[in-house]
């Protein structure tokens, strides 16, 4: 007989109990001496299983287990590819907000870190629920999140920010019996085709977000390149250039 010709593909196909499953199979086309085709023989393999657990582990390395939010490479991914479009564009203008919350290390110092596990969840699903399903959002670490608002105007920066801002700061979060109050400042910088790397961008809203602290917490600021000066809100820096 001849060499068998192979063919190797994959399906999903859905059993009797409804269930969908993933299958592998494999065509051999079996020559005869004289040329023609002998058999063909079909092979099918339940893959299920496997196809499952490579989703689960490309899930794991792309989210915080934690929060179920995306973690900080998934998100720097994202961000460099909002520079990428915002460099090839004259007028778009997107926005990236560093979120960072108030008085954290209470409710961890109160309730230990149970109790900062559970404020970190609810913190995360508010997120989810403010901000829309095309703008992405993680947690980057610890009491640390981040948003990015493609093709945003200034307005829609500051209602976004100050909705997150009221959510948090009136939200009674409760773990064993006990009641916490916690807040956020936020820091905002612009990404349009003027700006700089990705790390420096990262600085930037870092350094908005330290400024909403130091003017008191729970607000917004917004990092201002062009005089290397941060505001402390949108629409002071929408007024002071004239907009």
């Amino acid at each position: 007989a001849g060499e068998p010709q192979i063919s190797e593909r994959g399906t999903i196909l859905t059993a009797k109990d409804g269930h969908r499953r993933y299958v592998g199979y494999s065509v051999a086309a079996v020559h005869s001496p004289a040329g023609g085709a002998a058999d063909t023989v079909l092979i099918l393999n339940d893959v299920t299983e496997v196809r499952t657990a490579e989703k689960e582990i490309d899930h794991s390395a792309k989210h915080d287990p934690l929060t179920g939010l995306p973690n900080r490479s998934n998100f720097l991914r994202s961000l460099s590819k909002l520079l990428d479009e915002a460099r090839q564009s004259r007028e778009d203008t997107h926005y990236l907000l560093f979120v960072d919350l108030d008085h954290f290390k209470q409710v961890n110092d109160t309730g230990g870190h149970a109790a900062g596990d559970a404020v970190l969840i609810e913190v995360a699903q508010i997120l989810r629920k403010v901000c829309a399903e095309e703008q992405p959002i993680a947690r980057l670490g610890g009491d640390e999140f981040a948003v990015l608002l493609p093709h945003s105007s200034a307005y829609q920066v500051e209602w976004t920010a100050n909705r997150l801002i009221r959510t948090i700061k009136y939200t009674r979060f409760g773990f064993g019996g006990e009641e916490f109050r916690i807040g956020a400042s936020i820091g905002a910088t612009l990404i349009n085709r003027h700006a700089p790397a990705l790390s420096e961008v990262l600085h930037q809203a870092d350094m908005a977000c330290y400024a909403a602290k130091e003017r008191g917490r729970s607000r917004l600021s917004l990092y201002n390149g062009r005089r290397r000066t941060l505001v402390a809100s949108l629409s002071s820096a929408a007024r002071a250039k004239g907009m």
